[in-house]
């Protein structure tokens, strides 16, 4: 593990050059069906009836493929809300109708009916946005450290996918003590569990 300054540094660096690549990327339809037709196959996607998720932001993949095929499977298909102390808090939605745009320009559910955040259900599985990973299960986010924290409060054994392409997969990510693992990594070409994770697909 590296000195913290180093390691912020460090990941200040290679989040610039990935938000770079990000941006003059462009991800096809069919890498997009590739990606997710994978998950959709495994047994994970298969024994989870709760699946948290998130809008897609930036060039990040996106997610209305799965929010799809699981109002057809029956699912139920949670989303992130933000908060001025920098949480998370997941909500189930089922229409766009439930969604209205939060703080930093991406669409997050609308609570209805004072709903608390206690009477959450546990995620199943979760599915977690990042800019880069690496094949321990490292995950380079934007910064803000909301995944982090997140994933840091519910049980480890908890699968956690990252979809990304090939492009987004670096040799390693600088970590801080505070940073959480993902457990697979989606791609159009499979799903590869990470050397942290011990979840079969």
């Amino acid at each position: 593990m590296l000195p913290f300054r180093s390691t912020i540094n460090r990941k200040k660096a290679l989040r610039a050059k990935m938000l770079n690549c990000l941006g003059s990327s462009v991800i096809s339809g069919a890498e997009t069906k590739q990606m997710w037709d994978h998950f959709f196959c495994s047994s994970l996607y298969k024994n989870s009836h709760h699946i948290f998720a998130y809008k897609a932001f930036g060039g990040e993949i996106e997610t209305t493929t799965l929010w799809d095929q699981c109002r057809r499977d029956g699912k139920l298909f949670f989303l992130p809300k933000t908060t001025a102390t920098k949480e998370l808090f997941f909500f189930p939605v089922a229409t766009h109708k439930d969604l209205r745009v939060g703080r930093y320009g991406i669409l997050e559910p609308i609570p209805k009916n004072s709903c608390s955040t206690s009477d959450t259900p546990i995620p199943h599985c979760i599915i977690v946005p990042g800019i880069a990973f690496d094949t321990r299960g490292g995950r380079l986010g934007r910064g803000a450290g909301y995944y982090d924290r997140y994933l840091s409060k519910i049980p480890q054994n908890i699968p956690r996918i990252a979809p990304t392409l090939p492009a987004g997969i670096v040799s390693q990510i600088p970590q801080a003590l505070h940073d959480e693992f993902v457990t697979h990594l989606l791609t159009p070409q499979g799903m590869l569990p990470c050397q942290e994770g011990t979840f079969p697909v």
